[in-house]
């Protein structure tokens, strides 16, 4: 899935793409003078401004991207404190823990996923009997333990 139908499934404007740049699977915003300073270094580089996305069969956005998903999509889910916790937890969306939706969200449209805060913490998608986990804040967590694990 490219950035462009990934953004486009979630009813989110593009990203200005002037101002990214593709490091190996990762897309990033780079100011400016980042931007030159990494032109005139001879080692191309791994990392390089904001992280905004990760590309995969389904993107996994940075934060800054997850905050933006948030203010901007155009199916939005609120979910109790419970649903937060079971969601953060890899766990998909029940509805008896939806609270509140914006929107007209049909089954098979992508959702994001709000906290009582306006935090989103995830995204996936709608289903007349729950909402399915694409991802969520805890995945990042969870990454983290696996290479911990690994390097052990």
């Amino acid at each position: 899935m490219t950035v462009e139908s990934f953004l486009s499934r979630l009813g989110v404007p593009p990203l200005d793409v002037s101002k990214l740049e593709k490091i190996g699977t990762e897309l990033f915003f780079v100011p400016g003078q980042l931007k030159d300073i990494i032109l005139r270094i001879e080692k191309a580089p791994v990392y390089a401004g904001k992280v905004i996305l990760h590309e995969g069969r389904i993107p996994t956005p940075g934060l800054s991207l997850l905050e933006k998903l948030g203010k901007t999509a155009k199916n939005r889910v609120w979910v109790s404190k419970k649903g937060e916790w079971l969601f953060i937890c890899g766990r998909n969306i029940l509805p008896g823990n939806i609270e509140k939706t914006e929107g007209d969200p049909k089954p098979k449209d992508a959702v994001v996923v709000l906290n009582a805060n306006d935090e989103c913490i995830g995204y996936g998608e709608y289903t007349e009997r729950q909402i399915t986990r694409w991802f969520d804040l805890g995945d990042l967590l969870r990454r983290e333990r696996k290479h911990k694990e690994l390097a052990a």
